[in-house]
């Protein structure tokens, strides 16, 4: 998924999801979610409404079943956790200062 400024027409952030398991947890886990905002994009409320779009089309154009989604973090970046928490997400494993975070779908 992209995300595009309308005014310069540049790209503000991408989000994605991939199938992949995680070594350290529960296998039900099988696909993984990442999204990056780019500094034309920050600071500008956009985070939350693009990853729940991303997260939305993704559970609506998929043929076949799919599994419970994951995704890390750094322990100190409290911005991600709270966003990922307000999408559903709740914090499966913290070691070495990650956070590893889970979704039931």
């Amino acid at each position: 998924y992209s995300l595009r400024d309308d005014a310069s027409r540049q790209l503000a952030g991408v989000a994605w999801f991939s199938k992949q398991q995680h070594e350290h947890i529960e296998p039900r886990y099988t696909t993984t979610f990442a999204i990056r905002l780019y500094d034309i994009a920050r600071s500008q409320g956009l985070s939350y409404p693009f990853a729940q779009a991303a997260h939305t089309d993704y559970a609506h154009t998929l043929e076949a079943e799919h599994g419970d989604i994951w995704l890390e973090t750094d322990e100190d970046n409290i911005a991600a956790q709270k966003l990922y928490e307000k999408l559903g997400y709740a914090t499966i494993l913290a070691a070495n200062h990650r956070i590893i975070m889970g979704l039931t779908v």
